[in-house]
C-alpha cells in the first residue's frame, strides 16, 4: 500500500513539474532598434579589427574572420577584441586567395546600429535585457569595381538577467554576390543565437542578420 502511494504521488508530482515548466511561447521576446548612447559610444572605442581565418569562399569573393564567436558567456559580454570581425572581400584571381583587405578604395562610413532585446514572462516580468551594436563598414571597392564588406561584428553593450544562465553567440551562415561578376555586392549572413537556462526552463532564439557592401540591414 505505502509502495502504491509513493508511486502515485510521484507520478503525480511529476505531472504538477511538467505542466509549471516554461516553455518558449510562455516568453515575449522584443527586439527593436534603439538609440546610440555614451555606453555604446565607448564600446566602440574598445574596438580592434583583425584579420582572421578563411571561413567561406567562392567563384569572386572571400569571407574572412572567425566562424563563430562568443557574444556574452554566462551573462558577461566577452571582449570583442579577442575575436576576428568578418571581411567579405574580392578574390584575387593571380593567387586565387583573398586580397589584403586595406587594398579596397573608397569604403564608406561605417553602418553602426544598436539593438535591444528585451524578454518577458507571463507575468509581464523582464527576465532578461540585453542590447548590442551591429558594426560593420560596406562600400569598398576593389581596382574600382563592387561594394564589400570590412569588420562586420556585433559587440556587446549591455546585458541583465535575473535567475537565468544567458549565452549569445555570432555565426557567419554564408556569403553572396548580389551584384554581376564585372561589378560585385557582397553580402553576408549572420545569426545570433540566444540561450537562456535556469532550474525550469531551456530557452533558444535565433535571429538573421542579413548585411551587404550597400550598408542595408535586415534583421529578423
Amino acid at each position: 500500500m505505502k509502495n502504491i502511494f509513493l508511486v502515485t504521488t510521484l507520478f503525480l508530482f511529476s505531472c504538477l513539474a511538467s505542466a509549471a515548466a516554461p516553455k518558449a511561447s510562455d516568453y515575449e521576446f522584443t527586439l527593436e532598434e534603439v538609440a546610440m548612447d555614451q555606453e555604446a559610444q565607448f564600446m566602440l572605442q574598445e574596438f580592434n579589427p583583425t584579420i582572421g581565418e578563411i571561413l567561406v569562399m567562392t567563384k569572386d569573393i572571400i569571407a574572412l574572420g572567425e566562424k563563430i564567436y562568443e557574444v556574452v558567456k554566462k551573462g558577461k559580454p566577452t571582449a570583442t577584441t579577442e575575436y576576428a570581425p568578418i571581411h567579405v572581400i574580392p578574390v584575387d584571381p593571380g593567387t586565387k586567395t583573398h586580397i589584403d583587405p586595406f587594398e579596397l578604395e573608397l569604403v564608406k562610413e561605417p553602418v553602426v546600429k544598436k539593438y535591444k532585446l528585451e524578454i518577458k514572462n507571463k507575468l509581464n516580468m523582464t527576465v532578461l535585457n540585453f542590447s548590442f551594436i551591429l558594426f560593420f563598414e560596406p562600400g569598398g571597392s576593389y581596382q574600382g569595381k563592387g561594394k564589400y564588406i570590412l569588420n562586420a561584428m556585433l559587440i556587446p553593450s549591455t546585458n541583465v538577467a535575473y535567475g537565468f544562465d544567458f549565452n549569445a553567440k555570432m555565426e557567419l551562415q554564408g556569403i553572396a554576390n548580389r551584384g554581376t561578376q564585372e561589378d560585385p555586392l557582397a553580402s553576408a549572413t549572420l545569426t545570433l543565437t540566444l540561450n537562456l537556462e535556469s532550474v525550469a526552463a531551456d530557452l533558444e532564439k535565433i535571429y538573421l542578420i542579413h548585411i551587404d557592401g550597400l550598408g542595408k540591414v535586415i534583421v529578423k
